[in-house]
């Protein structure tokens, strides 16, 4: 999927002798256009302005909000792809409007958006994988980020016996788990599907353990989970959750036990949408 933002920029009045140009309003909106892009790219367009004191535009781009590392200048264009950025990360991106004076306007407003990962599955725009319990591994072919982002009274556990269901089996040889505990996962606004890892690694009877977990405000809840009762000990269980809509900047994960200690294997994060 090609990583499209449009700007729409209106008409730019008159500039005498100011620095900066008067009359300026970009209006930015999320556009997702079909096609594929290698992942450190994003083609970035905006419509024509047609001041006739438009001499052309700059791009400004960095991985810190409102703090850009790295500009280009551009003519009297639509479009320009920005190279070789860093995959796995968010970048923010500003447009500044160039006057043949020599004048520079202020930034417009601020829009960002994920450098997908090369390789890995179709979903190009994971935005977390985490390995619960453990370190930073590569398991069934993928990179898991080490466990953070937690949160509460909580531990972890690893047993390296084999596990059914899956062929990335050190990604469930670990667990975080704890009576009351949770993960605020960082993300953008948008609209997200998550997919929650499990198996039993400690008990292998019913009733031993069950605990209850609820994903951005109940948008998702499961109550009475027992793993061991779904799918047996020491097998591979994932919950996947789709359209989970966050707007404040955390995606938060809860659980709660009611036998035992609730628990985790892994979590993935996958950006669909950044549309609200």
């Amino acid at each position: 999927m090609r990583n499209f933002y449009e700007w729409i920029v209106t008409d730019l009045r008159k500039v005498f002798s100011r620095s900066v140009c008067a009359g300026l309003l970009i209006a930015m909106g999320c556009v997702w256009g079909a096609g594929s892009v290698h992942a450190g790219d994003i083609t970035l367009g905006w419509t024509a302005n047609t001041s006739p004191y438009l001499k052309g535009y700059k791009i400004y781009y960095g991985t810190s909000k409102t703090s850009y590392a790295s500009n280009i200048s551009v003519a009297k264009t639509t479009s320009c792809t920005l190279s070789g950025l860093k995959e796995g990360v968010y970048y923010y991106f500003a447009a500044t409007v160039l006057t043949t004076d020599g004048k520079e306007s202020g930034f417009s407003n601020q829009v960002a958006a994920y450098i997908p990962v090369s390789g890995g599955t179709a979903s190009s725009d994971v935005v977390h994988r985490i390995n619960a319990g453990g370190p930073a591994v590569t398991a069934g072919g993928v990179d898991w980020d080490g466990d953070r982002y937690y949160s509460g009274s909580t531990k972890t556990y690893r047993n390296a016996a084999s596990i059914a269901g899956t062929t990335a089996d050190l990604l469930y040889q670990t667990e975080r788990f704890g009576k009351t505990f949770g993960y605020s996962l960082p993300v953008s606004s948008g609209v997200y599907t998550v997919k929650l890892h499990f198996a039993e690694i400690y008990f292998s009877s019913v009733n031993s353990r069950v605990f209850d977990l609820e994903v951005e405000n109940r948008q998702f809840a499961l109550d009475n989970f027992d793993i061991v009762r779904e799918v047996g000990s020491k097998t591979a269980v994932v919950k996947t959750i789709n359209n989970v809509r966050v707007v404040d900047g955390s995606l938060d994960i809860d659980f709660g036990a009611a036998i035992d200690n609730g628990k985790i294997s892994a979590i993935e994060v996958i950006l669909v949408s950044a549309n609200i």
